[in-house]
């Protein structure tokens, strides 16, 4: 997609993220009631970040100059698994919340019943 914009000409600036705090929110049910919740990534980092603060790159990227033909990534303040992840929310929640790794399969599946019909 990134190529087909650049080749067209048109000014544009790229924002690439890796994976969003609010995609959690799929799993709040989950969380609440059974402690845990599972993804299929193992022990491989992301950067999280929030939506919002993606809006406010999008937003200074519109309305400043400079930002023409730019790509920025933008990530959380660190590269964690999911199990520090789940550690963070244990800390937070006052509980012990765990996390488990899934086959791709498995998560998708699971994700028909969690995620509200398109």
């Amino acid at each position: 997609m990134e190529w087909h914009v650049r080749d067209i000409g048109l000014d544009y600036t790229f924002l690439r993220s890796n994976l969003f705090f609010q995609g959690f929110l799929a799993f709040a049910s989950l969380i609440a009631e059974q402690g845990m919740f599972f993804a299929p990534i193992g022990t491989a980092t992301v950067s999280a970040i929030d939506v919002r603060d993606i809006a406010e790159v999008a937003a200074a990227a519109l309305v400043e100059d400079g930002h023409q033909r730019a790509t920025y990534t933008l990530t959380g303040p660190a590269a964690i698994t999911h199990q520090e992840i789940a550690e963070a929310f244990s800390a937070a929640l006052g509980r012990t919340i765990s996390f488990s790794d899934a086959p791709p399969e498995q998560f998708g599946a699971a994700l028909q019943g969690i995620l509200p019909p398109r």
